[in-house]
């Protein structure tokens, strides 16, 4: 099944400057399987589950289509495959990785007939920040960090909601 106009694939490649040209021709259009559930209400078809799978990229998403209009509104996330995960750049990977697979989060518009995706910057950014975070407390082994500071409070016998200040005279050395 193919989605003409769809192209997630170059829509991601584009999101981080890249040329168009290095995105392989109609990747992200053609899907294997698509599976959704819907609720139809006032002419506003909506899901809460859309999953569209390709060889190029995975997608899940959320969203509604005004029937009169065929007008889109929507949020994805989009899944490289685990191929063109390993042929993205170092920063992209670092920054956008679940495992071993690039994910992005997106939004939809445009219409029916004329799809438009974009990468969702904001969340992007967050991910990217979380993920940074993550990668750092990893190589800090700061998972520990409450068993590194539990561990002198157990053996001198303290209180851990105690104040320095407040401890006697012999426990404030053995702190010391």
């Amino acid at each position: 099944f193919t989605i003409k106009g769809l192209e997630l694939v170059r829509t991601v490649v584009l999101f981080f400057g890249r040329p168009s040209s290095e995105a392989p021709p109609a990747a992200g259009s053609r899907f294997k399987q698509i599976v959704a559930t819907f609720g139809l209400s006032r002419q506003i078809l909506t899901t809460e589950s859309l999953t569209l799978t390709s060889p190029d990229v995975d997608v899940a998403a959320t969203g509604t289509l005004a029937i009169p209009t065929k007008a889109l509104d929507g949020r994805a996330t989009l899944m490289l495959s685990e191929a063109l995960s390993a042929q993205a750049g170092t920063d992209l990977v670092r920054f956008t990785r679940e495992g071993n697979r690039v994910v992005l989060p997106a939004l939809v518009g445009g219409t029916l007939g004329s799809p438009r995706v974009t990468i969702d910057a904001a969340a992007a950014a967050k991910r990217g920040l979380e993920n940074e975070v993550q990668r750092r407390l990893e190589m800090a082994d700061g998972w520990r960090i409450n068993s590194r500071i539990e561990s002198p409070i157990s053996r001198f016998g303290l209180e851990a909601a105690a104040r320095v200040a407040q401890l006697s005279g012999g426990i404030s050395k053995r702190v010391a």
